[in-house]
């Protein structure tokens, strides 16, 4: 058989073949294969009693490995050095928005969106936010991967206006969200922290084979030092 007749994989079926493996494997009992080799941490910073005068920030996250929520609490330490009186939670553990003075609200990305947990978060809580000043973030290993092959190891307007598409879902939870500014972190991909079966099947959705810490404090407080601005004036 030549090669122009030889029957071809193409890489949907490699997935959907992966996927369906991994859901037989996992009705075989063998569930312990999907769980993390390390339980992931995620970090959260209690409100303590606000004095007199001081603006009150909510920051929300959602991670499912932990290391956005790192990002949301140097996020918080840059803004309590700034005079804030602050609180990060995990979407699932956050309070309503209602009583703070402004919020910033960030996720994680897989398959390109949202974790639904904040979405979740932001929907509930959409009038309160429409009603306050606000900021978004996302952090993922596709901005990591622009900054590493970019020259100047920046993001340009195409990149951005790719990235952007990724806001789609926060904005239809929360239409007064389209006009909050917003900012795309690269992230933390740490194979170790994955299931067995996770870090065998994330190469292969992904084609990214390589881990690393790409985070950038500098960046993260960056971003905070400009929203808080904003959120004071």
């Amino acid at each position: 058989m030549s090669d122009d007749t030889k029957p071809r994989l193409s890489r949907r079926r490699v997935l959907k073949w992966s996927g369906l493996t991994l859901a037989a494997l996992a009705a075989g009992g063998i569930g312990w294969q999907f769980r993390p080799v390390v339980e992931a941490q995620f970090p959260e910073i209690a409100l303590s009693d606000a004095e007199p005068g001081r603006l009150k920030l909510l920051i929300v996250y959602g991670s499912k490995l932990g290391s956005t929520g790192e990002q949301a609490v140097w996020m918080g330490e840059t803004a309590a050095m700034a005079g804030f009186a602050v609180q990060v939670a995990r979407a699932e553990n956050a309070p309503p928005a209602d009583a703070f003075d402004a919020v910033i609200v960030g996720s994680a990305i897989r398959s390109s969106k949202w974790l639904p947990e904040v979405i979740d978060w932001v929907a509930v809580n959409r009038d309160a936010l429409a009603a306050k000043p606000a900021a978004l973030f996302e952090a993922c290993m596709t901005v990591a991967g622009i900054i590493e092959s970019t020259p100047d190891h920046r993001l340009g307007p195409a990149h951005l206006a790719s990235l952007a598409e990724h806001l789609a879902g926060v904005h239809a939870a929360a239409p007064a969200l389209k006009s909050a500014p917003a900012a795309f972190l690269p992230g933390c991909l740490d194979y170790e922290k994955m299931s067995p079966m996770l870090r065998v099947g994330f190469p292969i959705a992904t084609g990214r084979l390589s881990s690393g810490d790409f985070r950038d404090k500098d960046m993260v407080r960056g971003f905070t030092e400009s929203a808080i601005a904003g959120f004071a004036a």
